[in-house]
């Protein structure tokens, strides 16, 4: 699944984080990225940052990040052509 949210709220002990109201998680193998796909660490994230994940979903579960991308601001349809990230 994937997913352009706002941040609103971030639990790095936890490994939390609440994107547009929906909780999801990260481990270990989760890859942090900035706007230009390149490798940034958890700490750039803030809340009210915008945020596009990739994850997988689990039934009764929070959804497990795999990709999470640092975005500028919100990102349009017609924009999207400018991530090559964003499918």
């Amino acid at each position: 699944m994937t997913k352009q949210g706002v941040v609103m709220g971030l639990d790095l002990k936890k490994n939390t984080i609440i994107i547009s109201e929906e909780t999801f998680v990260w481990d270990t193998n989760t890859k942090f990225f900035n706007e230009y796909a390149s490798p940034i660490t958890v700490d750039k994230i803030k809340v009210k940052n915008w945020v596009y994940i990739e994850g997988v979903a689990k039934t009764g579960k929070p959804t497990a990040i795999q990709k999470i991308y640092l975005l500028p601001k919100y990102i349009p349809h017609e924009e999207k052509d400018k991530y090559p990230f964003m499918k």
